[in-house]
């Protein structure tokens, strides 16, 4: 039998994250409430009676919002039944007209909505309003969720996008498959939710990524998506992840913070020294792959999309310059040809193939992924800050970016440069050369003179044609300058040659550690050590710590936080016996391998240490820091040494 609502507002949307911003509205004033994912299922739910309101969304799975609503009036008036229609489209008037006259809603919202705007309309509904008298707090015009609060919804979103992100790269795979339709149409459900979210959780990034999704497959309409137009879709996919990262720095991302993603390297070859050191290097959990059979290399490149594809071009029954098209063909690469002809003709034959470069055979592995970013295309989904002070300006740099799968962050302070670089990490900062109050050039010199930030490329935005200026901006520190009015092909041409310097920096220098301790590379090296001991039948233990410092960094700044972060490093140097290795990953995380320690023991240590971590008191002089820490152990954890600390990263906790 059904349920009455009378006493509920009822939540109808198969948006999750929406139910968590409508129950953190609701919660406070007392309104009890009950959440419901599809039209049919709301008109069975209300036989017995009407809601004491309804908020409903427009674009449910089978009927649509308003055809619901339109139901509902059939049989209750607006006195009897209040509702507030929420939706990412119905904005033309022909809509508007409808919902008003035919459906009567009482309000319309449209997505993204904030906390505060829900609950604004929810105040001005008379039968609401009388109802939270007494049972909560009122419901003012006026309204602002408190910090624990925020922070708890926000948490929630991000769990809830993760798993949409995980679909949205499942369609995204699926685009070159045999299922390329359903895969789009995946793409843009997934897409469609987060344009409709991001700005009510404080991301109004993920919103235009997920509007500039969707706009473009409908754009598209039915024709066939060229290799060009998935890489184009794949990379704002990585902007939007990037950005969805970004807003959980507080609670750190899988991996060592610091340090880039190691480049994926794909290696077709046949049988020989390479090929062993490569097999071998697999085992230990370094990315390469390798494959004899080019059909099988081809579809790995596209299900794990590959940095940089070698191609062995010497080997007998491989045709180096026609594999080297077909993976152009179809969007993969960059590729390498290995060939022993090093004549002029033989490297112009490459090239006419689109190979990106033409080295001699590598020895080793090791050879391999040392050469890789030499010739890795430049990643996509990274964050390109934009300093200026024109909004104008700034929608108009996002829009563009975006197509080029960056991701644009807004600074229209000039004086809050410096924190949000350290909030951001941006691979690229495009400075306007007209700023409200300072000194374009000022400021660029300022960036340049920063030990943490002056390596990062800079390009300036010129608002004159006066070459002069121009120069004068190189000399400043520029590593580019764009005229005004730049075509976008030019644009997107020139920021890249950018951000493949970057990314080549970013590859290839070792994470900046803290002074006294070994690095990432050299805890690698270590842990590989003792695995060959655990493999002979002795236990191993990697323990990762973390010390949360983005609220540190926010609340004190730079100079605190690496207080925290010294002190932390000199606790762990006295908790650990000598023959522990203590090495530091990086930012505000250190790693520490511990032999002969079962895993047992291992769980009791890494809790007993966080406990004194967390409750015994500031770890600096009068600075708090949330320490997490996270555990592997062979042989529980199978793999090689980045797979442990990789493995005790993600396993990351509080006490």
């Amino acid at each position: 039998m059904a349920r009455p609502f009378s006493d509920k507002v009822l939540v109808v949307d198969d948006d999750p994250a929406f139910h968590k911003l409508v129950e953190a509205v609701l919660t406070p004033a007392g309104l009890p409430f009950e959440s419901l994912h599809t039209g049919e299922e709301a008109l069975r739910a209300v036989v017995r009676g009407p809601p004491k309101a309804l908020i409903i969304d427009g674009l449910l799975p089978g009927m649509r919002g308003d055809d619901v609503a339109l139901r509902m009036r059939e049989k209750w008036t607006p006195a009897q039944l209040p509702i507030i229609f929420v939706s990412a489209f119905f904005r033309d008037l022909r809509s508007r007209q409808r919902l008003v006259r035919e459906c009567q809603v009482d309000a319309i919202l449209h997505k993204p909505i904030t906390p505060e705007e829900l609950k604004r309309a929810l105040a001005r509904i008379p039968q609401l309003a009388a109802a939270s008298e007494g049972q909560g707090d009122e419901l003012p015009d006026t309204f602002e969720l408190d910090i624990s609060t925020a922070a708890e919804l926000l948490t929630d979103y991000l769990v809830i996008s993760q798993e949409r992100m995980s679909s949205l790269r499942t369609g995204i795979l699926g685009l070159a498959g045999n299922h390329a339709k359903t895969a789009l149409k995946q793409v843009r459900a997934d897409a469609h939710k987060f344009r409709g979210t991001g700005t009510s959780f404080g991301l109004p990034e993920v919103t235009r990524l997920g509007a500039q999704i969707e706009d473009f497959i409908d754009g598209n309409g039915d024709k066939a998506l060229t290799p060009s137009n998935r890489a184009k879709l794949s990379g704002w996919v990585e902007a939007l992840g990037l950005k969805l990262m970004r807003a959980g720095a507080s609670i750190p991302s899988p991996g060592m913070l610091g340090a880039a993603r190691p480049l994926r390297v794909l290696l077709l070859d046949g049988p020989g020294e390479l090929a062993v050191s490569c097999a071998e290097a697999a085992k230990r959990g370094l990315p390469v792959r390798l494959f004899a059979d080019a059909e099988e290399a081809m579809i790995s490149a596209t299900e794990e999309a590959a940095d940089v594809i070698f191609i062995a071009a010497d080997r007998p029954g491989y045709d180096g310059l026609q594999l080297s098209a077909a993976f152009y063909k179809e969007g993969l690469g960059p590729v390498v040809l290995m060939a022993a002809d090093s004549g002029f003709a033989a490297r112009l034959k490459a090239q006419a193939s689109h190979a990106r470069g033409y080295v001699h055979r590598m020895p080793d592995a090791a050879s391999l992924l040392r050469v890789a970013p030499d010739f890795a295309a430049p990643p996509r989904g990274v964050t390109a800050l934009v300093v200026s002070g024109d909004h104008g300006e700034l929608d108009e740099i996002a829009v563009v970016l975006s197509a080029d799968g960056l991701a644009a962050v807004p600074c229209l302070d000039p004086r809050t440069l410096f924190p949000t670089l350290d909030q951001t990490e941006p691979a690229l900062v495009l400075i306007s050369s007209e700023l409200p109050g300072v000194n374009g050039l000022a400021l660029l010199r300022a960036l340049r003179a920063d030990a943490r930030h002056g390596w990062v490329p800079v390009v300036v935005l010129s608002k004159s044609k006066d070459r002069r200026e121009w120069l004068e901006a190189l000399d400043a520190g520029a590593d580019d300058v764009l005229a005004p009015n730049v075509e976008d092909v030019e644009l997107f041409a020139r920021l890249r040659v950018q951000i493949r310097r970057w990314a080549h920096e970013q590859r290839t220098r070792p994470v900046r550690g803290l002074p006294g301790f070994i690095g990432p590379e050299d805890l690698l090296e270590e842990i590989d050590r003792a695995l060959t001991l655990a493999r002979r039948g002795r236990a191993l233990a990697v323990m990762v710590f973390d010390a949360e410092l983005p609220a540190l960094l926010r609340g004190k700044g730079r100079l605190e936080a690496d207080a925290a972060v010294a002190s932390l490093g000199a606790r762990l140097k006295t908790v650990f016996r000598q023959s522990d290795i203590v090495a530091s990953l990086g930012g505000g995380r250190f790693g520490v391998l511990l032999h002969d320690l079962v895993r047992s023991d291992a769980e009791r240590l890494l809790q007993t240490h966080l406990e004194s971590f967390n409750m015994g008191g500031p770890l600096s002089d009068g600075l708090q820091v949330l320490v997490r820490g996270g555990l592997a152990t062979f042989p529980e954890v199978q793999g090689g040494a980045m797979i442990m600390l990789d493995t005790a990263a993600r396993s990351l906790r509080t006490p």
